[in-house]
């Protein structure tokens, strides 16, 4: 309440009840943007967020901030490594063994973390003369707050290849605490770069069997306007959970999680850049206002360009920001192909 009595209307509104599809509308038929919807760039746009439960966590958190409603969707559970492995690779380390250390997720970064604290290692010492690669943001800043050091390496993609790509050439052994599931492509280029990849599972995956009750319960009745994949895994989660016809629009968090769904046939209507919730938080707000975005179920209405080769584009839904009670949906000038929902689940870039 102000002073006199009149209700502060600035502090009103909240995030919306529901989360209704989004609608079709033709080209220039959507209301001018109000300062609210500036605000609030992702009101009205239901999300699922799929990928390791802290990940999706943090995700949700960014959307219900930017006025939409998330559903955050753990896509595995996470399970002790070899816990003797790791304490033989520590071992090791503190002889002075290895050259290098190498990370592509954060919890490889939190496993190690765990087994350095039982066995009364300081970081700062073991790694201190090390050179530490990490991939991605969130990876790189498990390293500062769990070992105490910055990486000397984050190559900007996101992939295990490319970090061993970044790798300047030498020789040695490289210390790999990598997940149960991860692809054998930073082995392979640290290898080409003359050094001796030791590979250690510093965690295993258990996959999840079901969706959480109220992410199920929004795909079944076909309100997810978009689902985030964070992970290759969660691109595998999505294919083996959901039906093709189910899926809603799929945004990937970067180039590997892109490529696992380009391997199982899932469409990837947007790429974040960079490779990290920032980019993913950018991307969900481009992919909104007015925008428009290939619905994979589309394919057989064009925008009417083509590309060089004469191929015919795929078509593009113009998402509408009316939102509620802004104005009402209109009925669309192409034919009702409305977009459908589904999430895709399961952890992808992060392999946690």
């Amino acid at each position: 309440m102000t002073a006199g009595g009149v209700p502060n209307r600035r502090h009103a509104v909240g995030p919306p009840p529901t989360s209704p599809r989004l609608a079709l509308i033709p080209a220039g038929g959507a209301a001018p943007a109000s300062r609210l919807r500036r605000r609030r760039p992702l009101a009205g746009v239901t999300v699922l967020c799929l990928g390791r439960s802290a990940t999706v966590t943090r995700l949700a958190a960014r959307v219900w901030q930017l006025g939409g409603a998330a559903l955050p969707a753990p896509a595995f559970h996470i399970l002790a490594g070899d816990l003797s492995g790791l304490r033989d690779a520590l071992t090791r380390a503190a002889r002075g063994t290895f050259t290098g250390l190498c990370f592509t997720s954060a919890p490889g970064v939190e496993s190690l973390a765990r087994e350095m604290r039982t066995l009364s290692l300081d970081p700062s010492r073991l790694f201190a003369d090390l050179m530490v690669g990490s991939v991605g943001a969130g990876t790189s800043r498990a390293i500062e707050e769990q070992l105490g050091r910055r990486p000397d390496i984050q190559p900007a993609a996101g992939t295990g290849a490319a970090l061993g790509q970044a790798v300047p050439i030498g020789y040695g052994p490289i210390l790999l605490p990598l997940s149960d599931l991860a692809p054998g492509t930073l082995e392979t280029a640290l290898h080409a770069r003359g050094y001796t990849p030791v590979r250690v599972t510093a965690y295993r995956n258990r996959r999840a069997m079901t969706l959480p009750a109220a992410a199920d319960a929004a795909v079944r009745g076909g309100t997810v306007d978009l689902t985030v994949l964070t992970s290759p895994s969660s691109a595998r989660a999505l294919v083996r959970l959901i039906d093709a016809e189910r899926r809603s629009p799929v945004l990937s968090i970067g180039p590997s999680t892109s490529a696992a769904c380009a391997s199982l046939g899932v469409e990837v209507v947007a790429e974040a850049a960079p490779h990290d919730l920032d980019g993913v938080q950018q991307a969900l707000i481009d992919a909104v206002p007015g925008r428009v975005i290939t619905h994979p179920s589309t394919g057989d209405l064009s925008d009417g360009r083509d590309h060089a080769d004469g191929t015919r584009r795929p078509g593009r839904l113009p998402i509408d920001r009316g939102a509620r009670g802004m104005h009402p949906p209109q009925k669309p000038t192409q034919p009702d192909r409305r977009v459908r929902d589904d999430p895709g689940w399961e952890d992808p870039r992060c392999i946690w």
